[in-house]
């Protein structure tokens, strides 16, 4: 990772979001942009980020915010002193998922990073809800970490593979990329709920040695189990420090996202929660 974008709506749940990433990545040379996003009223919907120079604007609109922003960092550089991360304060006034669409583009962001369970009484970013309509709607990597979770070093990972997920495209070969950069040990599970095994799971294990190696692994496949249930229960049962998910379908969406037993991704995730969408 190279470029990355962490929201803020300055709560403490967004804040924590901001640590992690910071520890999750150190060492690597990083541009951190730091986006806080304002509700669109009827007069303006267009993202206006901090450098375009619009001084009536930022004067008029955003000119606490920009405060508010150099305050937090100039309190990261004095917290981690790290000359390897260069940090960017972004405004936006637009739709959240419109203003990240625009940073991602203009930026070449390659991932970014939010906290769940933020303000939800504001006008500005409610991360409680919007972590669903991000990853619903933003077609790149997404971290979300949940409200006080402190990092750890990573130890173990699940990765859920649904019955027609390939471990061959591109959005996996993306996981892999990640997974060697953090660490750990990997726990993929080959989930199953209708019984039968797909043709893909025949090649599996062949294809995790293959593209993991020399990262550890272990395999496991889960017959006539929600995927939902599946990985609640893995979670629960195992040491995991982080979820990665590939999301490729609407369907898979509704399925984990949007079922009354899988509103904990949104409301209550037990651990930070990495999604490749296709």
């Amino acid at each position: 990772m190279k470029n990355i974008l962490a929201l803020t709506d300055f709560s403490e749940n967004s804040l924590n979001a901001i640590h992690y990433a910071l520890q999750l990545f150190e060492g690597d040379s990083l541009s951190f942009y730091i986006l806080h996003c304002k509700e669109p009223d009827s007069t303006y919907s267009t993202v206006e980020v901090i450098a375009s120079g619009n001084e009536s604007f930022y004067d008029s609109l955003l000119k606490e915010v920009k405060q508010q922003l150099d305050e937090l960092i100039s309190k990261l550089k004095l917290d981690y002193n790290i000359k390897s991360v260069s940090f960017h304060p972004l405004v936006a006034y637009d739709s959240l998922t419109d203003a990240v669409k625009s940073v991602i583009e203009s930026k070449d962001i390659q991932l970014s990073v939010m906290g769940t369970n933020g303000v939800t009484n504001a006008k500005e970013v409610v991360f409680g809800s919007n972590t669903v309509k991000m990853i619903r709607n933003i077609t790149h990597p997404i971290l979300a970490i949940p409200s006080e979770f402190k990092f750890n070093p990573i130890q173990n990972t699940v990765l859920p593979l649904h019955d027609y997920d390939k471990m061959s495209d591109n959005s996996f070969r993306d996981i892999v990329k990640f997974i060697k950069q953090v660490g750990g040990k990997v726990h993929a599970l080959r989930i199953c709920p209708k019984g039968e095994a797909p043709l893909e799971a025949r090649t599996d294990e062949k294809v995790l040695t293959s593209f993991l190696d020399p990262v550890p692994f272990e395999y496991h496949a889960v017959h006539n189990i929600p995927l939902e249930y599946v990985v609640d229960c893995f979670i629960q049962t195992h040491d995991i420090d982080l979820i990665l998910l590939l999301v490729k379908s609407e369907g898979f969406f509704k399925r984990f996202f949007m079922g009354s037993s899988t509103n904990k991704i949104t409301n209550d995730l037990r651990v930070p929660l990495m999604v490749f969408p296709n």
